[in-house]
């Protein structure tokens, strides 16, 4: 008789584990809507959308929110360099190891001593 017991509650152990195993994971994070939206308008060129957007969500505690509005005001034309540059580093401030805001930042840089070297020439 303990014999059927401890082999009934082995059984029901078993079962349990295995409808644990196969229960349903935890739904994948999504993006907020205000990062999509602002991306989707970034893809198309639409950088003065994009800026509305991420004015919009006012996340200006999040790198990804900081180097969209980076890029943005660096892309849009007139360039707003001084306002990309105080994005990207917010961005590298919150995440230091943000490869978005690495990468762009680095090339910002770039190409605004480049620039800045192209006004100093045509001054002369």
């Amino acid at each position: 008789m303990t014999y059927r017991r401890i082999l009934f509650a082995l059984i029901l152990a078993l079962v349990g584990s295995v409808h644990a195993a196969d229960s349903e994971p935890a739904p994948a994070k999504q993006d907020p809507v205000w990062l999509t939206e602002a991306r989707t308008h970034i893809e198309a060129n639409n950088y003065a959308q994009a800026i509305q957007t991420l004015q919009a969500a006012n996340e200006a505690s999040s790198a990804d929110w900081n180097n969209l509005m980076g890029y943005s005001l660096r892309k849009q034309q007139p360039s707003d360099l001084l306002g990309a540059d105080k994005h990207y580093q917010a961005a590298l401030d919150i995440d230091p190891k943000h490869r978005g805001a690495l990468e762009y930042f680095e090339w910002f840089e770039i190409d605004g001593l480049i620039s800045q070297r192209r006004d100093w020439l045509i001054g002369f």
